[in-house]
């Protein structure tokens, strides 16, 4: 059995950060140029970046959108996209640009038809939904709404449905 490790690049106001718990008010790193650092990792060998916009999924206004297509655009490289993706059409045209996968969190849990027509569409492996998980219970809107829902239970909806995996997050 084989596996792959992702680096994981979160996108705030154009930035890389990485926040404590996913609080957005505890910010503990923050590295200008998100396409500079892209190259580094794969620089060390990354065949596929993992990329969260945290504006998006905060529901800010900054989107950073424009800092993926940079990088897919300088750098080639397979990315998995998340963070603020509310819609089929956000999703779209995120794969249209050129992204592998988009990750589903919130638009999922309230539309879980997305996940269906947009499997087939475009295949089950470039869909995958996000499940942030707290004492159990499925959260959403950037961790901050409990859904009611058991993790395992919409693991179970979401592949039944087609997403082609589950990105869990306790």
């Amino acid at each position: 059995m084989g596996f792959e490790v992702i680096p994981a690049i979160d996108l705030r106001r154009g930035r890389c950060v990485q926040l404590v718990q996913g609080k957005k008010n505890r910010e503990i790193v923050s590295l200008p140029n998100p396409v500079e650092i892209a190259g580094k990792w794969i620089d060390e060998g990354a065949e596929i970046l993992h990329i969260i916009d945290l504006d998006g999924a905060f529901q800010e206004k900054n989107n950073n959108r424009g800092i993926i297509i940079k990088i897919i655009e300088k750098y080639g490289v397979r990315i998995q996209a998340g963070g603020g993706i509310r819609s089929y059409e956000d999703a779209k045209s995120l794969l249209d640009l050129g992204v592998e996968r988009v990750i589903l969190g919130t638009a999922a849990i309230k539309n879980p038809e997305i996940v269906g027509k947009l499997s087939r569409e475009f295949s089950s492996e470039r869909i995958f939904v996000a499940l942030d998980s707290r004492k159990g219970e499925v959260m959403m809107d950037g961790w901050r709404k409990g859904t009611g829902f058991k993790t395992e239970d919409l693991a179970l909806k979401f592949q039944n449905i087609g997403a082609g995996g589950i990105l869990f997050t306790n």
